[in-house]
């Protein structure tokens, strides 16, 4: 009796003991994600770093740690480049998009969040219904906390841990014999003990106390296999509750409602046993076993071979839906990065997907996202029938760089499903290629001119295929001199102005203006960022105006920055001439 009684009392002990701790981990980790949301609504970039920080080195090589593969409706996609991604910040840096936009929680849902970035979608239904599923659950801000808060326990840890387990053949003897032998002598143990027969729970005990031994080693291989399923069993069983207790309304979201309940269907999802009521006797068959157990007192009711043996049955009679539902939470913090973005963010507003008619690119009131929106100064501009290719010239710092990036950046969120920093938006689908952050490769013996070309050769070879390209270049040819860079732009231009694309082209070459505007070229047309100038002094609007510049300060810049005087000069009556 006062073993028994030692016994529910350590139990209870290590029952509130733990109660205690995951109010602790629940009230830091809210507090944590509530930093971090701050930080975000507050466009606070200097703390989002390398990109790279929030990949958990995986021990295992699984499909879902390569991004899981994309529904069936989104294979008809575009894999944007590295050196694209690099182009526009998406990657790396002190400052990156993916830094500013991730807040998946878990190693598969940053992983498909980074496919998501890099894999732009091509088909204007399938983009709607992303688009869909990420304005439903922007509209739910506090479904989308609770499933953060959630999620946030499995931050850090490896998945292939739990994937193994989950994969893990058998050890234990898996039969209705077993597991009632189990069962009659544990429950004989105790009985004997408590009714007084202890000729009869010697016996008992020693026979218990070999099946211990027997089973040590295979128990051990276990418990370690098996360890991961307290972390994750218990999260898991909250977000199939949370959605098990929702009223999604897209088509994306019943999918995954149906994978977190344990279905194939979303009709299916409430006939029988819940899943989440599965995952979470399973989630207490593992907390159970981190509790230790004093072999002498285990020799009574068998507690470690009996929950050695049920954590081994249930996860095989589930496995393949814990595959489903880890696939599917990829997805699913992916689709909650994209939404809180708008929640963040609410002056970014989603775009107008066309599936027909010409192919068109309107933004109104663009703004690049990694400048803050106090400090920015929205564009726009509409690529339609009569506008394939923008010519635009300006001084250096006035702008042009940057509404090329934030144009490029706006086209690919939108074809992702996710709001865009825009006042609106509306584009046909396109394939997007830049050529802005040009750098030599000794390791691959490439110049930069070189670079260059193989950029170009990148978009033709493109259009040879398809004619939905959307392509941006920020001083075209530079690695050269400038008589063959003029005439190599001209001739790019010209071949481009037949293909069916649309183009962006940023220069300081204002003889290239001479192709826009005209009657040979009606859809090739002039922009500029404005300049004023007052005094000796000019200053930018950054302002996107039609026509070409007709204002230079690269000679004011020169002696801004402290150059003798004697160059500036010199270089002052040499432009004038």
């Amino acid at each position: 009796v006062i073993g028994i009684n030692s016994i529910i009392a350590f139990a209870g002990l290590i029952y509130y003991h733990n109660i205690i701790l995951d109010k602790l981990r629940r009230t830091r980790a809210e507090k944590e994600l509530a930093c971090e949301r701050k930080s975000r609504s507050e466009e606070n970039i200097e703390g989002h770093k390398d990109a790279e920080k929030f990949f958990v080195k995986e021990t295992l090589d699984h499909p879902l740690f390569n991004a899981a593969p994309l529904r069936a409706g989104e294979k008809n996609s575009h894999t944007v480049s590295a050196d694209i991604l690099n182009d526009l910040d998406f990657y790396g840096g002190d400052a990156n998009l993916f830094s500013l936009y991730n807040t998946a929680q878990t190693s598969v849902g940053v992983r498909k969040f980074y496919n998501f970035l890099k894999t732009p979608l091509l088909e204007a239904a399938a983009i709607d219904e992303r688009r869909k599923a990420v304005m439903e659950l922007s509209a739910h801000q506090a479904f989308v906390d609770s499933a953060m808060l959630e999620l946030h326990e499995l931050r850090g840890r490896r998945f292939s841990e739990f994937i193994s387990a989950v994969n893990a053949p058998r050890i234990l003897p898996h039969n209705i014999l077993f597991r009632y032998l189990l069962m009659a002598l544990s429950a004989s143990g105790v009985i004997t003990l408590l009714t007084g027969h202890y000729n009869a729970f010697v016996f008992i005990y020693i026979f218990n106390f070999a099946m211990i031994a027997a089973f040590f080693e295979k128990c051990s291989h276990i418990k370690k296999n098996y360890l991961s399923i307290s972390y994750f069993a218990r999260t898991f069983s909250n977000i199939s509750g949370a959605f098990y207790r929702a009223d999604f309304g897209c088509a994306i979201l019943k999918e995954l409602s149906a994978a977190f309940g344990g279905r194939k269907d979303f009709a299916a999802v409430k006939t029988g046993p819940p899943f989440y009521k599965k995952l979470g006797t399973l989630a207490k068959i593992a907390e159970l076993m981190l509790v230790p157990m004093p072999t002498i007192l285990d020799a009574v009711i068998l507690s470690e071979l009996m929950l050695c043996e049920r954590i081994e049955r249930r996860t095989k009679e589930i496995a393949a839906e814990l595959m489903s539902f880890i696939e599917a939470l990829g997805e699913f913090e992916a689709l909650m990065s994209l939404a809180n973005i708008k929640i963040d963010l609410p002056e970014y507003n989603f775009a107008a997907v066309k599936s027909e008619g010409p192919r068109v690119l309107k933004i109104s009131g663009a703004l690049h996202p990694l400048l803050k929106f106090e400090n920015g100064v929205a564009n726009s501009i509409d690529f339609n029938d009569e506008l394939d290719i923008a010519i635009i010239t300006g001084s250096n710092m006035s702008g042009k760089s940057t509404f090329l990036k934030s144009v490029a950046i706006a086209v690919i969120l939108s074809q992702i499903g996710a709001p865009v920093r825009a006042e609106a938006m509306e584009l046909t689908p396109f394939v997007i290629l830049t050529d802005i952050r040009i750098t030599d490769s000794i390791k691959a013996g490439v110049s930069h001119f070189y670079s260059e070309l193989l950029r170009v050769k990148a978009v033709t070879d493109k259009l040879k295929t398809v004619t939905n390209v959307f392509a941006i270049f920020d001083e075209l040819f530079h690695g050269t001199n400038s008589r063959e860079r003029l005439a190599l732009c001209r001739a790019t231009l010209e071949y481009f102005r037949e293909s069916g694309g649309k183009f962006v082209m940023a220069t300081h070459d204002k003889e290239l203006t001479s192709l826009g505007d005209g009657p040979d070229a009606p859809a090739m047309k002039n922009f500029h960022f404005e300049e004023k100038t007052e005094g000796l002094e000019s200053f930018f609007t950054y302002k996107l105006i039609k026509g070409p510049a007709t204002a230079a300060n690269a000679v004011k810049l020169a002696r801004r920055c402290g150059l003798p005087e004697q160059i500036y000069k010199r270089a002052e009556e040499l432009t004038n001439q």
